[in-house]
């Protein structure tokens, strides 16, 4: 327990017992479809999450979308305790970013995981190879899950390019009224 009542009447001498939080409480890693969860052993209020991927922190969201190759570990924080769960390894190979949804009407939400910092770009192209939305990040390492604004284009195909110096993904979505 948390606390405890002691009626003192007496002399009474109290000693306390502490234990160390890895000692009472463990954190893992469950994967579930193309997330990664925590799994924590108790039910205790979790102030803050640091998601590390190779060593370098990637996220502090709750849960990790899209995961790249690599290995994760998890650093949870709650009340004074720290705990970090053992290293959880993805090796899947064929990575591809996430759009959601699709078919999309006002919004497209984007997701993926950069393992090391790079310059990055995004942008949407029509089936004409125009260009008819860009974003540019100068220094981007991390969990990317945005959102775009796509209820200004007309209905069709789109294909969206993310650029770095070293990985390029496309990816296709259709817009629709």
């Amino acid at each position: 327990q948390d606390s405890i009542n002691v009626v003192l009447a007496a002399n009474t001498s109290l000693v306390a017992h502490f234990q160390l939080c890895v000692d009472v409480i463990s954190a893992s890693i469950i994967e579930s479809g193309n997330e990664l969860h925590p799994d924590i052993s108790e039910d205790v209020k979790i102030y803050a999450y640091e998601w590390r991927l190779n060593g370098f922190l990637v996220s502090e969201d709750s849960v990790l979308y899209n995961p790249v190759d690599g290995d994760y570990t998890l650093t949870v924080r709650f009340d004074s305790c720290e705990i970090s769960s053992e290293v959880f390894e993805i090796s899947r190979g064929n990575y591809q970013i996430v759009l959601f949804p699709n078919p999309a009407v006002d919004w497209l939400r984007v997701q993926f995981v950069l393992g090391e910092q790079q310059p990055l770009e995004l942008a949407l192209f029509n089936t004409l190879g125009e260009l008819v939305w860009r974003e540019s990040r100068a220094a981007f390492m991390g969990q990317f899950n945005s959102t775009i604004d796509v209820s200004a284009l007309a209905k069709g195909t789109y294909i969206l390019h993310a650029t770095t110096p070293t990985m390029s993904y496309s990816r296709r979505f259709v817009k629709v009224d």
